[in-house]
């Protein structure tokens, strides 16, 4: 198998960077607890223990309800960063499980991360470069199709750099 650009980005973001360089500590809280943690930080859920609950429960800030945590609702500390990407294409959120405890969360708003944003600084200028030889290979003259000022402006911008 060759290695490409893609698959050399790929890889890295599958075996090299996972859910917990992204994600944020957390914990189980009481009830009344995880209501004031939502309501400071602004977060829709938090994970509760309660000792009427043998199991842990997930309080919802929106619904203001308890609900059981579901084995659908936890991942590994592992889990590569591009399958949390996929998980959080269906899910709001995703709670990690380190060794043989919850001790994290990931959210949509975690994907303004720093290493998401590298992910698709590099996409888009893998994708840049192919465009680009793609275009140089067709023998298309692409500055015909553009005004004068706008070629003179391009070149100018281009000696810039």
């Amino acid at each position: 198998m060759t290695n490409t650009a893609y698959s050399v980005l790929e890889d890295i973001f599958t075996n090299q960077i996972n859910v917990l360089n992204i994600a944020v500590r957390t914990k189980a809280e009481d009830v009344e607890s995880a209501k004031s943690i939502c309501q400071k930080n602004n977060y829709d859920v938090q994970l509760v223990r309660e000792d009427r609950y043998e199991d842990l429960q997930v309080y919802n800030k929106q619904e203001d309800k308890l609900r059981p945590l579901h084995n659908s609702d936890v991942i590994t500390g592992s889990t590569p960063l591009l399958e949390v990407l996929e998980i959080l294409s269906e899910k709001e959120y995703i709670f990690v499980k380190v060794k043989r405890n919850i001790t994290h969360i990931v959210t949509r708003a975690d994907l303004d991360s720093i290493p998401v944003r590298i992910w698709l600084y590099g996409m888009i200028s893998l994708f840049e470069q192919d465009l680009k030889k793609a275009i140089d290979l067709s023998g298309i003259q692409w500055q015909k199709f553009l005004e004068e000022c706008r070629l003179e402006e391009a070149k100018k911008r281009y000696k810039l750099f």
